[in-house]
């Protein structure tokens, strides 16, 4: 009964993934006025082929009367669209959305009646320097977010703030955030990936509007968690990426004196989840094993790194410590602790035994509400307040003292939850 059970769960997925959204129900009156009132003849633009992976939509844009080919015989898929454009395409999505036909009478130059149309109903928040200049993806996003009310862009995918790694916390966020949540977005891979200030082709802007026109055509996903890559940090000291075993490795085994770190390029001030899995080395060693590995968090990386695990500034951390510092207020023997601004500033420490015997160990982080809990193998170590110090970086740092041992990390991934 239970394999029958699976068996039926896994066909209703297929038909899921592969079947089109149906929205009749409750369908947003403005979106019944996009209507395919101009005709398409099988070949009329000879730089778009049937196997073309945008093809349909440069068709279905064309016909809906929101894009138009360079000259009548080519679209210049992968041209990219302009300031002047991008505003001209929110103001037909904009005016047939209300009622209009699309058509503007084009003046000199062609496009200041699409800038005024935008200006009065809001589409832009003012004038533009350079009409002629290529758009970044991040202003595509925001212009056509602005041409729909949010009822037309109804949310069907799941995309907390701060899944989209590469969208930063500003102006631009909640068009893009928006976007995704309605399907009209998905990014350029399974991690949802963006790309803002990149500029955008033209077949991705047809594959755009045919969704905001048409919501059977959007899409509905899931984003994977992405792991940190090296592009995604800041090395320091003596860490660097291990393409063999793939881990940042911050401490290099059987060298004393040493320390390293890496810091996300992101910045957060608020909740967050942090994932990494960790290797500390062993005590077996000529000098004995040191020091330890710190996860800062509300930190300051502008300092010098120092052998001391590597945290010698304004900031939190998780730290995990295998060397006993009588004159840093260390409890005796290896131990976890939630430290501030010091190293000997242990806010709540607990004595710990993943740690220092050649093994990874997994640890988790969340920061919710002013709490923070740090979970070892998934068994909860720490917990206690905290306070955003006005410092927004993330890192990992380690060193060895007068001591030596190999610090490494692994599998790290951070979301940052700007709600």
């Amino acid at each position: 009964m239970k394999k029958k059970l699976v068996s039926l769960l896994l066909v209703f997925a297929m038909v899921l993934s592969s079947a089109p959204l149906s929205f009749a129900e409750g369908t947003e009156a403005g979106l019944e006025n996009f209507k395919k009132a101009n005709s398409y003849t099988p070949g009329m633009f000879q730089d778009v082929f049937s196997s073309d992976w945008y093809a349909e939509n440069v068709i279905a844009a064309y016909q809906y009367g929101l894009v138009k080919g360079t000259t009548s015989t080519n679209f210049n898929p992968k041209g990219n669209i302009t300031v002047a454009e991008t505003i001209a395409l929110a103001c037909r999505l904009h005016n047939i959305y209300n009622g209009g036909t699309g058509e503007f009478t084009q003046g000199n130059p062609w496009y200041k009646v699409y800038v005024d149309y935008a200006l009065t109903n809001k589409i832009m928040p003012g004038t533009y320097s350079d009409y002629n200049a290529k758009i970044s993806r991040a202003n595509f996003a925001y212009f056509l977010n602005n041409a729909l009310p949010k009822e037309a862009l109804k949310e069907i995918n799941n995309i907390p703030n701060g899944a989209l790694k590469d969208v930063a916390e500003d102006n631009k966020a909640d068009a893009i955030y928006t976007l995704y949540r309605a399907g009209v977005l998905t990014g350029s891979d399974k991690y949802g990936t963006f790309n803002p200030n990149s500029n955008i082709q033209r077949s991705e802007v047809a594959t755009i509007v045919t969704r905001m026109a048409d919501r059977t055509q959007r899409k509905m996903f899931i984003l994977e968690e992405k792991i940190l890559e090296p592009e995604d940090v800041t090395f320091v000291g003596s860490a660097f990426y291990d393409e063999e075993s793939k881990c940042f490795v911050l401490t290099k085994d059987r060298q004393n004196w040493v320390a390293g770190g890496i810091w996300y390029n992101l910045q957060c001030h608020g909740d967050f989840t942090l994932n990494l899995n960790y290797y500390t080395g062993s005590p077996e060693r000529s000098l004995g094993g040191g020091d330890g590995l710190v996860i800062a968090f509300y930190a300051n990386k502008e300092y010098q790194i120092e052998p001391v695990l590597g945290f010698t500034n304004k900031g939190y951390g998780i730290e995990l410590d295998t060397w006993s510092n009588y004159n840093c207020d260390d409890p005796d023997g290896n131990h976890i602790a939630l430290i501030k601004d010091d190293i000997g500033n242990h806010l709540v420490a607990e004595k710990i035994s993943e740690i220092e015997d050649e093994k990874w160990h997994n640890l988790k982080i969340i920061v919710k509400n002013n709490i923070c809990c740090a979970y070892v193998d998934g068994e909860l170590k720490i917990e206690h307040e905290v306070k955003n110090t006005g410092y927004g970086w993330i890192g990992v740092t380690a060193g060895t003292g007068d001591a030596v041992n190999l610090h490494a990390v692994k599998d790290v991934s951070i979301h940052i939850n700007w709600n």
